[in-house]
């Protein structure tokens, strides 16, 4: 039996029940004294899906738990070089300060989306 069809049409659906909205970042090359590279955002937003998975909640000692994030991406993104995700939107309402998240590894392929697992980035290390 071939699902292609209706594989389409579920990635279709996922997508347009993601209620935000995120660039894609990819690490630039590093020139010069300095050691880190710039990152490059996508202009256009795309949809995407934020969510906290409270199963991944980790202590590091201070009073603030780390929670692991999961970021839902069309199956349609261009994902060579990703190495940061900047949501700017959440629940479609436009955020104040977007949010920059470092991607871990490469995100997986599911049936209807990919999944990339990350990490939030604050403070001085927001570029």
């Amino acid at each position: 039996m071939d699902f292609t069809e209706e594989l389409r049409k579920a990635s279709e659906e996922v997508a347009g029940m993601m209620m935000d909205l995120c660039q894609l970042g990819r690490q630039g090359e590093a020139s010069g004294p300095e050691p880190t590279a710039a990152v490059s955002y996508d202009t256009e937003p795309i949809a995407c899906g934020v969510s906290e998975n409270p199963g991944d909640e980790v202590s590091d000692g201070s009073q603030a738990p780390l929670i692991g994030i999961v970021i839902r991406l069309p199956l349609t993104a261009s994902l060579k070089d990703l190495s940061r995700i900047r949501v700017t939107t959440r629940l479609w309402e436009d955020l104040s300060k977007p949010e920059i998240y470092a991607v871990l590894g490469v995100p997986v392929r599911g049936f209807t989306c990919y999944m990339a697992r990350c990490e939030r980035i604050t403070g001085e290390s927001v570029k």
